[in-house]
């Protein structure tokens, strides 16, 4: 079941009932519910309402192969995520680039993996124009209208920091944001001329060309952001024992290698996780002028 904590505005609890151990024997870490929390306000890379449904089933197949009652917690709004996190114990965490340097010290938490699309850790962001038009640089595009995912306020404190390297403000820098549904909507938008361009991940573009000769004859990719980690796995080493972590590594990289663990994986958008520590993220961290020395 889905519900509202009445506290929060913008954060959507899962709540579902315990998973049923009692067919599989007793739970390896019995007595005690761990706190899975999400946040990755790139929505522009997946789609929030699919990733809430997502994240149950892949929480709950997680539970079992770890022996434990895990709960979920998924945030699209930073705020909301920082008051829970004063009032509640957090255990495991599943967080964007940007909030893993700018918290490493902060929460005390210890990345552990990395998501994995495609063979990769990273994505990048694309600007995508139309050939034929006079656009070949950003700066060309000053003033102008640009298609994109729907955002969050987040978001766009991400994409101006992260994706653009602080060069330009997205919403000073365009006129206006059209925001539609799909990546491949987007893709449409600029392609018959309904926006200037249009912003998208690399890879969202490249499927979309596949499966439409149009995209590839009259689309062409003016500006690319640097290499963006994706998302990480935390501990907060403070509020779990050194099993469980242990644990709960192994069984994450390992998911991929059986039939359910993959589906689960596919549900929640992963193709696998591979181990990580927070270096994997010091790109994130030279942009945001953070350090990430002890």
């Amino acid at each position: 079941m889905i519900s509202r904590h009445s506290s929060l505005h913008y954060v959507i609890i899962l709540s579902f009932f315990p998973l049923l151990f009692l067919s599989q024997g007793a739970p390896v870490f019995a007595g005690q519910v761990y706190n899975v929390v999400y946040y990755n306000p790139d929505i522009t890379s997946e789609d929030s309402k699919t990733m809430v449904s997502a994240m149950k089933t892949y929480i709950d197949y997680l539970g079992q192969q770890v022996g434990a009652e895990m709960t979920p917690f998924h945030f699209t709004n930073l705020s909301d995520l920082q008051k829970w996190l004063t009032s509640n114990t957090p255990h495991l965490g599943i967080y964007s680039p940007m909030f893993i340097v700018e918290n490493y010290k902060k929460q005390k938490f210890t990345p552990c993996c990395i998501v994995v699309i495609d063979g990769e850790t990273y994505y990048e962001k694309v600007i995508v124009v139309r050939k034929d038009s006079p656009f070949k640089t950003l700066a060309d595009l000053k003033g102008k209208t640009i298609s994109t995912t729907k955002y969050v306020p987040d978001d766009l404190n991400f994409l101006n920091k992260i994706a653009f390297a602080s060069k330009i403000d997205l919403t000073k820098h365009f006129s206006t944001i059209k925001t539609v549904d799909t990546a491949n909507a987007a893709v449409m938008a600029v392609l018959y001329k309904a926006t200037a361009a249009t912003l998208t991940n690399y890879g969202s573009f490249m499927t979309i060309q596949d499966f439409n000769p149009q995209a590839e004859q009259h689309l062409n990719v003016i500006f690319t952001s640097v290499q963006i980690p994706l998302p990480g796995l935390v501990t907060y080493d403070e509020n779990v024992t050194q099993d469980f972590i242990r644990k709960v590594k192994t069984e994450v990289l390992a998911m991929h290698k059986s039939p359910q663990g993959s589906q689960a994986l596919l549900t929640f958008h992963i193709e696998a996780w591979r181990a990580a520590t927070i270096q994997d993220w010091a790109g994130i961290a030279k942009l945001l002028q953070i350090s990430l020395s002890p």
